[in-house]
């Protein structure tokens, strides 16, 4: 019997935990859309990650010579989350710990190349939280 009540909550709070965090991430990816502003064409891809501790995410994108880009972090707290932004040498192009943890950054690539993109909690702030990314380059039409 106790078998049975288990396995019966296991399956109706999985998908119900599963949808409230999905609903979460919707209304979230929503609201930095919102950021993005007419002006910058969004990219298809965004980048999540729900990070625990010291967890770092990283992400890889190859951006083009001669567009100008927007970098768009949203997050269920101010600050929460740092990211840090490396060419494929690892050398340190820009951290928005910098700039007290900006969400948005616009840029000018000079010449093509492939931009690592770190992303880590501000254990400050939480210890466990999402991530969501948004790119976009400048609409120029």
């Amino acid at each position: 019997m106790k078998l049975f009540t288990i396995l019966t909550l296991f399956l109706f709070l999985v998908p119900a935990i599963v949808s409230t965090q999905s609903a979460q991430e919707e209304k979230l990816l929503k609201n930095c859309g919102e950021n993005m502003s007419s002006e910058f064409i969004q990219s298809n891809n965004s980048f999540r990650a729900f990070l625990t501790g010291e967890e770092i995410a990283e992400f890889r994108t190859t951006l083009l010579k001669g567009n100008v880009y927007r970098l768009v972090l949203c997050t269920h707290q101010p600050q929460l989350i740092e990211i840090t932004i490396y060419d494929y040498e690892r050398n340190k192009i820009f951290s928005n710990s910098d700039f007290n943890y900006t969400n948005k950054w616009d840029f000018k690539i000079e010449n093509s190349v492939e931009f690592i993109i770190e992303a880590k909690l501000n254990q400050d702030v939480a210890n466990s939280g999402m991530a969501l990314m948004l790119l976009g380059f400048k609409n120029y039409l």
